[in-house]
């Protein structure tokens, strides 16, 4: 089950960057769509990958010597399910966010400063998410064991984020002007 769900991060992943890419192109005029029906792909891959994350947090909790939540001793394991809960609760804001098809017609909702905020602290929570994920991601799926290697990685999802996080505030600059 652990190899399941480590297979369905990376898909995951790289339906994230994908859907981050096409939608950043779009926000900035450059680019047609986001990728809609691959983004509901990756929803419903969330959604198992939820459903097994609980699971064998649930099985890692009941296994503890004192069955306590030894928050100190256990801070990665905590803060890797709080940045998941994050991103679950901003991408529920995040859908229809920018706006939605009518009769033909994409129509765009206005974008304000609160809506900015929602769409930085997801951005914010899947730095977080993937970055504490990735190493252990990696070496579970028999992919990368060597330190340049992950650092490139690294490097690369990091400035995918980044690309993302230029493109809604630039889209937000936009609305502003």
């Amino acid at each position: 089950m652990r190899k399941l769900n480590a297979i369905i991060s990376a898909a995951i992943v790289v339906i994230f960057l994908i859907h981050g890419v096409m939608g950043g192109f779009m926000l900035l005029g450059i680019g047609k769509g986001a990728g809609q029906p691959l983004a509901w792909l990756g929803v419903g891959l969330i959604a198992v990958h939820t459903v097994l994350g609980a699971v064998f947090s649930l099985k890692s909790i009941r296994a503890s010597k004192a069955g306590g939540w030894r928050f100190r001793q256990n801070a990665l394991f905590w803060a890797r399910r709080a940045s998941g809960i994050c991103i679950l609760v901003f991408a529920f804001f995040h859908i229809d966010l920018f706006g939605h098809e009518a009769e033909g017609t994409y129509l765009l909702l206005d974008f304000t400063t609160a809506k900015l905020a929602l769409q930085m602290l997801l951005i914010l929570s899947l730095f977080t998410h993937i970055f504490m994920n990735i190493r252990p991601l990696l070496v579970s799926l028999g992919i990368i064991g060597g330190k340049e290697k992950r650092l490139d990685v690294f490097v690369a999802l990091s400035l995918i984020l980044l690309f993302c996080a230029g493109a809604v505030l630039a889209y937000y600059a936009g609305w502003k002007t």
